[in-house]
């Protein structure tokens, strides 16, 4: 599956697949948290893209999913490092989930954290994302620690360092613990 990097042409689409991705974890939130989210996909998008990387995937000659990846010291954040790579709003489009878009894109954010010199890789994940959380821990995540709320809802910390191979990741990056 093609994996690139967005161009700004693509951002409209890129939030249109959020939208559609992130619809069954919108349902489930409190209507005020769902609200401030759609709201705030608009200019989430703007500004990672300003700041980080975003990733889609095709298929069939539309966006099929999408990831923004942040190297280290690209963006200040509160929950990781400034050493450690990171990527945050992975969706994949409704009629492509179970395809393997999901781990295609992290995957290929493995591959661009090691080539930025990352030795850890996080990402923040909430308790609402329950296929999302058993895709990183295929890819050798570990739950690190709980994090504040998000949305309402328990969240998580993930990371991977790259001291030992798992099974299913990309080569390079581990599940061994690591303290911030």
């Amino acid at each position: 599956m093609p994996i690139r990097s967005a161009y700004p042409d693509d951002f409209p689409d890129l939030e249109a697949l959020l939208r559609r991705a992130y619809a069954p974890v919108l349902d489930a939130m409190n209507p005020e948290y769902a609200l401030n989210f759609c709201s705030a996909i608009s200019k989430m998008v703007g500004q990672y893209g300003e700041k980080g990387t975003w990733f889609v995937a095709e298929s069939g000659g539309r966006l099929s999913g999408c990831v923004a990846f942040f190297a280290p010291r690209s963006i200040e954040h509160h929950l990781f490092h400034e050493s450690w790579a990171h990527v945050q709003l992975l969706g994949v489009d409704p009629d492509y989930t179970r395809r393997g878009v999901g781990k295609d894109l992290m995957r290929h954010c493995m591959s661009a954290a090691r080539s930025a010199g990352a030795s850890v890789f996080a990402l923040q994940t909430s308790a609402l994302m329950g296929p999302a959380r058993k895709l990183y821990e295929s890819l050798g995540f570990v739950a690190e620690r709980s994090t504040e709320p998000a949305f309402g809802h328990p969240a998580f910390l993930y990371i991977r360092s790259e001291s030992q191979p798992s099974d299913d990741a990309a080569p390079g990056f581990s599940a061994l613990e690591c303290k911030r």
